[in-house]
């Protein structure tokens, strides 16, 4: 007689079952929030680039008209000078802000498991 010794070997293999589960659920889940904050990630760095761009023009209107006031004689150099490093910073943080896209692109890509 087994009886006994099989019905705790099946309720092990249940509760194994049970804990698979819960395991796989996990995963699930786990995977799920990595994917949404990489979503969220590519989304941030997109609107970064963008918002960017829209300063480079900015900035690049504001060297246009200190140089124009420079050479009027209402300007000094050293306000040319500081358009011109707003321009660069304007346009290092959209290189930032797109090496940011492409690399949050990448990591969703390869989280979701396709090819680009």
């Amino acid at each position: 007689y087994q009886g006994g010794a099989i019905r705790a070997k099946v309720a092990q293999a249940e509760a194994g079952l049970d804990q698979a589960r819960a395991s796989l659920d996990l995963a699930r889940q786990t995977v799920h929030a990595e994917i949404q904050q990489l979503a969220l990630d590519k989304k941030d760095a997109m609107e970064r680039t963008i918002a960017a761009e829209k300063l480079i023009a900015e900035a690049a209107e504001g060297l246009d008209m200190s140089q124009e006031r420079y050479r009027a004689g209402a300007a000094t150099f050293i306000e040319v000078t500081d358009a011109e490093v707003a321009l660069v910073n304007a346009r290092i943080s959209h290189a930032q802000a797109l090496y940011d896209y492409r690399v949050a692109h990448a990591k969703l890509v390869q989280a979701i498991g396709r090819d680009q």
